[in-house]
């Protein structure tokens, strides 16, 4: 049905000239941008191409200027404009800063009102005076309309200082955030965040207007204060710019991981998951690479040895593991979804790459912290080289061994220790077997200890084979060796 109704309309519109002020064409034009731009889940350039004709067309046909001070003018074709222009602005804006471009309008070109906060049925072609305004608290059809105004007249503003070629000083930022604020604070109640547990009672469109809202208020506070992240690692002055960047990305990356699954079969969202766009998933790529690249640069920082303990600048250990956990979410939803969309495919790409190396660096920094743990814990025991150790030390260890029987010298050699018989070449029964001589197997003593002499005691019988080497005699006086203060237990 959609696909009907976006050739339809292309119908219609190459059939009238669209270079023409007529009636409807602003309205027929905005309704064929919606239908190009939900057909697809990526930034397609003709959107924008279009979306620049529709705003060159209402400016031609003047409706950047407040109908009010015209005659001519209708109070019900006067509101219509003011809604249509909204409309029109909002796509400038929104699809502009999708591409990376400044927008057409500029907040100085226009000075059209924003609509009244009324009912449709209000609204009727011969009527003299438009209604009072209601109270932007009270909910109309009109009032999300007129909140995302706000805040995407907001985000004009940001964007123009932010893309500026003359630099903006950091006190011009800093009252850009507070009047962004102060627009937040104003947002009608029931257009207010609020968790999906405290939102059982409401309907889908409302919970996804929130999150629109939402969004759109998290990224201005990205695109303010996201080229303050470097000169805060410098300067404590820009330190509430880092911190509220980051802040603003990770409860994007939040955002991301809710509506993802929540829009799927079974979810509350799954009849709206079309506000879902790639104007949002533009959103999700912006904070997940701000909060990518804050990590990458702490890391570097490490692996160049430029912090330490006191590092004002650095994240707790819990924050800085939620944020690498919300980086491992958001890497998920565009896997899911990379086979669906080129620019999923992208992020998925570039996201890998830095969790990857941002993963290699913890891992390599943990293995140096338990290294160092365990050698604070347990340190380099002493060389025992007779070249580093002292004599008597040297003569200590020899004497414990002497006292525990683990040497004994004797007449015969200094370590035979043997108390087999001795082997007899002419005895038949006592044929050498591999490198135990006199052993005959277990053959006769079945129940008693086999007398094998030690494969070890012909290397150091009384005529081992080495003649050139003079064992000591067993009259060595061990004590006279060592320290007279050192007393020995034997």
């Amino acid at each position: 049905m959609s696909n009907d109704y976006r050739r339809q309309v292309a119908q219609c519109l190459t059939l009238a000239d669209i270079i023409q002020p007529i009636a409807q064409m602003l309205e027929t034009l905005i309704l064929y941008v919606q239908a190009e731009f939900a057909r697809s889940k990526d930034a397609e350039t003709g959107v924008l191409v279009t979306v620049s004709i529709v705003v060159r067309l209402a400016m031609r046909m003047g409706y950047h200027r407040d109908p009010g001070p015209f005659q001519g003018i209708t109070p019900f074709q006067g509101e219509i404009r003011r809604r249509v222009w909204t409309v029109i602005r909002q796509l400038d804006l929104m699809f502009s800063s999708q591409a990376g471009l400044p927008p057409i309008v500029r907040s100085t070109d226009t000075n059209t009102a924003l609509p009244r906060n009324i009912y449709d049925d209000e609204l009727y072609e011969e009527m003299k005076v438009l209604p009072v305004s209601r109270p932007i608290t009270e909910e109309t059809p009109a009032s999300y309309m007129i909140a995302k105004a706000h805040l995407v007249y907001m985000y004009g503003r940001i964007v123009e200082a932010s893309q500026a070629l003359t630099s903006t000083t950091y006190e011009e930022v800093m009252k850009l955030d507070h009047r962004l604020r102060e627009v937040q604070a104003t947002m009608p109640p029931h257009l207010h965040m609020k968790p999906l547990e405290d939102s059982a009672r409401d309907p889908s469109n409302i919970i996804m207007q929130r999150y629109s809202l939402d969004l759109l208020y998290l990224r201005s506070q990205c695109v303010l204060h996201r080229k303050f992240l470097g000169a805060s690692r410098e300067s404590s002055r820009y330190a509430y710019s880092r911190r509220t960047c980051i802040d603003a990305s990770t409860t994007i990356l939040r955002h991301q991981a809710t509506l993802h699954n929540e829009s799927r079969p079974g979810g509350r969202l799954r009849a709206v998951r079309w506000f879902i766009s790639s104007l949002t998933t533009s959103d999700f790529l912006l904070a997940a690479m701000i909060v990518c690249l804050d990590l990458y640069h702490t890391a570097e920082a490490e692996r160049h040895n430029r912090r330490s303990s006191s590092d004002i600048f650095d994240w707790p250990k819990e924050r800085s593991d939620n944020m690498m956990t919300a980086l491992e979410g958001s890497l998920k939803i565009w896997e899911g979804l990379r086979d669906q969309s080129m620019e999923a495919y992208k992020a998925h790409g570039t996201l890998s790459v830095m969790i990857d190396k941002i993963k290699r660096h913890r891992a390599m920094r943990q293995a140096q912290q338990s290294f160092a743990a365990a050698a604070a814990a347990y340190p380099a025991s002493t060389n025992t080289d007779d070249a580093n150790v002292a004599p008597e030390h040297s003569a200590a260890m020899t004497l414990g061994m002497l006292s525990t029987g683990a040497l004994t010298p004797n007449a015969a050699g200094l370590f035979d220790n043997r108390q087999y018989p001795a082997y007899d070449p002419a005895a038949p029964q006592m044929q050498p077997t591999g490198l135990t001589p006199n052993y005959s197997g277990p053959g006769e003593q079945q129940n008693g200890p086999v007398s094998a002499p030690s494969p070890f005691s012909s290397l150091f019988a009384s005529n081992p084979g080495f003649q050139s080497l003079d064992a000591p005699s067993t009259d060595i006086d061990w004590v006279s060796k060592c320290d007279n203060q050192l007393t020995f237990p034997i």
